[in-house]
């Protein structure tokens, strides 16, 4: 059975998520580099196309860079840009999240892309296996030095997801900006919002508003319990 991590949120909140399994994180990551060699056979279709005998001119040059980039850059740019999800970890329903329970930082993906070369490079892929299967946070050396690791999303629906409503097919976002948030901390929106027994819960849900506005360069005028409620409806309209 995989094993649990406790993230503790920058609001002092515990949000329990399972670790992902071993087995799907190593087949996610064969996906990812089944991936990048149809990436790689399409480049070299594309330069004998363009350039035959492979003589290296101008196009043959640009054409190169432009495969290159996301073959050498792949999971760091997909984890950038799609919220600590490759190709392969959605399948799974897998993510890279932070331990400290933030929003990981662009440092951070570097630096579990840089650590790569050490995980999966060196005995090919002997030192992630051990690392991660050694680990009670299932982390790789390069989650270890950047303070993530992965986890599996469970899709199970709880009952304090049912105070919000369904977002409809043709919902426009008031705020695109809520699918750069991570789900932890949606997660947190949520329990602080249906946790009315919460201490100072109105002072709780402004803290938490402004934190979550100033986390996507946003201002906003409405009730802060209401624009969180929007945040959570954006994210679950433009995200899935």
């Amino acid at each position: 059975m995989p094993g649990q991590i406790t993230i503790e949120t920058t609001q002092n909140v515990n949000l329990q998520y399972e670790i992902a399994p071993l087995g799907e994180r190593i087949v996610a990551n064969i996906i990812d580099g089944l991936i990048r060699i149809a990436v790689f056979i399409v480049a070299l279709i594309f330069l004998n196309v363009l350039s035959p005998g492979f003589e290296f001119g101008a196009v043959a040059i640009v054409t190169i860079i432009l495969f290159a980039v996301p073959f050498v850059f792949y999971h760091l740019l997909f984890e950038i840009f799609n919220n600590g999800q490759s190709p392969g970890k959605r399948i799974f329903d897998l993510r890279v999240v932070s331990i400290r329970g933030e929003m990981v930082s662009i440092g951070a993906y570097l630096l579990r892309w840089l650590f790569r070369i050490v995980d999966f490079h060196i005995f090919s892929g002997l030192v992630a296996l051990i690392a991660v299967a050694s680990s009670d946070k299932g982390q790789r050396v390069g989650d270890m030095v950047a303070g993530t690791t992965v986890i599996k999303e469970s899709r199970r629906v709880v009952f304090r997801q049912l105070a919000f409503d369904e977002v409809r097919a043709e919902y426009v976002p008031t705020y695109p900006q809520a699918t750069k948030l991570q789900p932890v901390h949606i997660e947190l929106i949520k329990e602080t919002l249906n946790d009315l027994a919460l201490e100072n819960s109105e002072g709780h849900v402004k803290l938490l508003a402004d934190k979550t506005a100033g986390m996507l360069g946003l201002t906003y005028e409405e009730h802060p319990r209401k624009f969180l409620r929007t945040i959570v409806n954006d994210y679950s309209g433009v995200a899935r």
